[in-house]
């Protein structure tokens, strides 16, 4: 592992719907951009989209040739795009509710911008991923929530697909991982087992 990457494995998924709820909550509260900002955060929390990758999506990529909204697109990840030479693009897929608050945030976001999440001070430009690791981080304190970053979204996503699924194979695809035991250790599956496993444990008593 980078050293520059270390913050991440520290990060942990939110397990608890009643906080995810309080962030959204929180995030919604700015009169101008909460909208905005509470619908970035559910896509990641439903898609499983690295930050960088959701903050570069264009209007056009979410919409077929007819006009309607599409249940899934390709997407080459920005950040393996540069890491890997065999990346190839994966398939994102869009739930009945991340379409639902997509669609409600362009109806109501007050501007044409080519960028789905464009920046608030230029239209022409996304919003920047440490400009929304700002907000986010404010939202978390706010709302009284510990170590929380925009990893948080993607760990979250991946912890709660496999706790209703079980499926780690789809999981590792899902996030275009380049194995299971990477993504086991990304949402954090190997501490919580080995967690559960010392409290079956029968330790010795003075």
């Amino acid at each position: 592992m980078k050293e520059n990457e270390s913050w991440i494995t520290s990060v942990k998924p939110i397990k608890d719907d009643a906080v995810i709820s309080r962030l959204l909550d929180e995030l919604s509260k700015n009169k101008k951009l909460g909208l905005r900002n509470k619908t970035i955060a559910i896509v990641g929390f439903n898609t499983g989209m690295r930050i960088s990758d959701i903050l570069n999506l264009k209007v056009t990529t979410l919409f077929d040739d007819n006009g309607h909204m599409v249940d899934n697109f390709r997407n080459v990840d920005i950040k393996t795009n540069h890491t890997r030479s065999n990346n190839k693009a994966h398939d994102v897929f869009l739930t009945p509710k991340t379409k639902e608050a997509l669609q409600l945030y362009l109806k109501k976001r007050g501007n044409r911008s080519q960028w789905l999440f464009p920046s608030s001070k230029n239209h022409r430009k996304p919003l920047s991923r440490v400009q929304f690791a700002s907000i986010l981080n404010q939202a978390a304190a706010h709302a009284g929530i510990p170590d929380v970053n925009t990893h948080t979204l993607r760990k979250t996503f991946g912890y709660r697909f496999y706790k209703q699924t079980g499926d780690i194979v789809t999981l590792q695809h899902i996030l275009n991982h380049t194995s299971i035991s990477v993504t086991r250790h990304y949402i954090g599956l190997d501490d919580e087992e080995m967690q559960k496993k010392m409290n079956r444990f029968h330790d010795i008593s003075l």
